[in-house]
């Protein structure tokens, strides 16, 4: 197989059902090897040789015979034939050598990355599937064994199992998985398809029946941050839905990949629950479970392989290799010979069993109650000896009156169906305007509540405001009263010093005279010394600031300071 065919699935198919470990350590090897021009060898795939069962002992007539009924006729091989450890042409002489009583079990081995086509590691479900439609176009095989040790896989190998089941049953043989160490997700999917589900080891796990998606994405301008290269993409405007959920997941949306893989699972499940019943609801979460724990449910038992291969062909002796139907309602679809085969195979099948068939006289006096209920007849028509059905005339007279009487009602019934359609008609063109005018009102109440939305959020910001410029005026009000308080405390401040200084201007004012011991002859020869007449005290002046009164009234003391020194001296 070719290694391209591992990288272009699981690079790029979107669906996996695969352990997250075993997909990206997958993914991670082939890069690397692509990167490093690693050279791949495709050897080729080895299983055990064909393995020789218990003989079959055949009487004369070809039937199985016990132990004790061994015949000196020839004595069949039943044999395990790993039909994908050989080539075509070993196949091909392998199928040519047997022998016409031989029985074989055709087996084939799922190991590694489950993938359609296959590569360097593993076969593919492609190759696995036309291994099975090979084996079973040969009349000697009985039943298939599907030997399994895989983390999963592409859910798009499932269909190819179901196919080869569905070839298989139309045959008169059945597939059997017989898990020889851990099987998830894809390959315990692709177990429930099989006819039965066996394990070597009650300790290895089985389950993860679930689904995902995994891949990287590159957009139009993203920058190799290695190269500084930029990466360019155009899409014709034609082609506007190629991988369209691709580019929308490069754009951060899983919507599209999303419901392809919801959908996908919800189908997986349905067909586990359809073809394992016996599944628990709970088993289908994803989870893993040992395989001791989960005997019938998603196993069936345990077994090695020659045991489950002589099961395999003790269940066809039983059968006689009857053809079984398609599983969970599928078809076999593909190509032409292999429809054409399963027809030869279903026409075998009638020319070898025997036709009873009806001779004329058995036909004779058939009853026809029916035929004569609806005619209008007591009694049921009778066919005569020679094979037709003959009336009286009294018989012919009453089912034309009965026919007549059922087209009067036929009419009558015909009339009132026009007339109902036409109700209908009239009552649908009533609801269609209820349902404009609906419709309109609706419109309206949604173009009224946007308005209405739209003013309360309009009264919402204007109250905002309203409260931030009330809060703000407040602010201003409540500092400028800070500052009036501030003011009438220094008003007060200086008022006091006012009133002392005007009691010492008053006492120096007052005369030589009446004082004791006043010192010498004044100068004025005894006159009193007019006293000094002082400016009153300005007036606080609300167009000023608060700064500038100040200094107003600090003149004004300092004036009145110098003064008094004048007058003292």
């Amino acid at each position: 197989m070719e290694y391209a065919s591992v990288i272009s699935e699981i690079a790029h198919d979107g669906r996996i059902c695969m352990e997250p470990m075993a997909y990206h350590a997958l993914r991670s090897i082939m890069f690397s090897n692509i990167a490093l021009g690693a050279k791949v060898v495709v050897e080729e795939k080895k299983h055990a040789e064909k393995i020789t069962l218990t003989p079959v002992q055949k009487d004369e007539e070809g039937n199985a015979t016990t132990n004790s009924q061994k015949t000196e006729q020839h004595t069949g091989q039943q044999l395990v034939f790993p039909s994908d450890a050989f080539n075509a042409k070993a196949r091909a002489e392998f199928y040519a050598m047997l022998e016409e009583d031989d029985e074989v079990v055709n087996a084939i081995t799922i190991a590694g990355p489950m993938t359609r086509g296959g590569g360097a590691c593993s076969y593919g479900s492609i190759d696995h599937r036309n291994l099975i439609i090979e084996a079973a176009n040969v009349p000697q095989v009985k039943a298939h064994l599907v030997i399994t040790r895989t983390s999963g896989g592409m859910a798009s190998t499932l269909r190819d199992y179901r196919m080869a089941l569905n070839y298989a049953h139309a045959r008169g043989q059945k597939i059997y998985m017989l898990c020889d160490g851990d099987v998830a997700s894809g390959g315990a999917f692709a177990g429930t398809i099989f006819d039965g589900i066996y394990a070597v080891n009650p300790d290895d796990q089985i389950g993860s029946l679930g689904m995902y998606a995994a891949f990287f994405t590159q957009k139009d301008g993203d920058k190799n941050t290695i190269t500084q290269e930029t990466y360019h993409e155009y899409y014709a405007s034609k082609s506007k839905d190629k991988n369209g959920w691709y580019r929308a997941a490069a754009e951060g949306d899983m919507s599209l990949i999303a419901e392809e893989v919801e959908r996908d699972l919800d189908q997986l499940l349905a067909n586990v629950r359809a073809d394992r019943p016996k599944v628990k609801k709970d088993q289908l979460s994803g989870k893993m479970y040992r395989m001791g724990d989960v005997k019938g449910s998603l196993i069936d038992g345990f077994s090695t392989m020659p045991e489950l291969a002589m099961m395999a062909l003790k269940e066809w002796h039983k059968r006689n290799g009857a053809v079984l139907p398609p599983k969970n309602g599928s078809t076999v679809k593909g190509r032409t010979e292999e429809i054409q085969t399963t027809q030869t195979v279903l026409s075998n099948q009638t020319e070898s069993s025997p036709i009873t068939q009806t001779s004329k006289t058995e036909t004779q006096m058939k009853n026809y109650p029916n035929l004569g209920r609806v005619a209008g007849l007591k009694d049921a028509l009778e066919q005569q000896a020679d094979g037709y059905i003959s009336l009286s005339e009294e018989q012919a007279d009453t089912m034309e009156a009965a026919i007549e009487k059922a087209t009067e009602v036929n009419e009558a019934t015909q009339t009132a169906l026009t007339e109902a359609n036409a109700k209908v008609e009239t009552l649908t063109e009533q609801t269609a305007q209820l349902q404009k005018q609906l419709d309109e009102a609706n419109a309206k109440a949604t173009e009224l509540q946007n308005n209405l939305t739209a003013k309360d959020e309009e009264l919402a910001n204007a109250r905002a405001a309203a409260e931030t410029a009330s809060s703000q005026a407040q602010a201003k009000a409540d500092e400028l009263q800070k500052q009036l308080e501030e003011a009438n405390a220094n008003l007060a401040s200086r008022d006091a010093t006012i009133a002392d200084l005007n009691t010492t201007i008053a006492e120096l004012n007052s005369t030589a005279s009446n004082k004791q011991c006043g010192g010498g002859a004044p100068q004025n020869n005894g006159q009193e010394t007019p006293a000094l007449r002082y400016a009153a005290a300005p007036a606080y002046d609300p167009t000023k600031s608060i700064l500038e009164n100040k200094q107003a009234r600090d003149e004004y003391n300092l004036r009145q300071q110098k003064a008094a020194m004048q007058q003292q001296q």
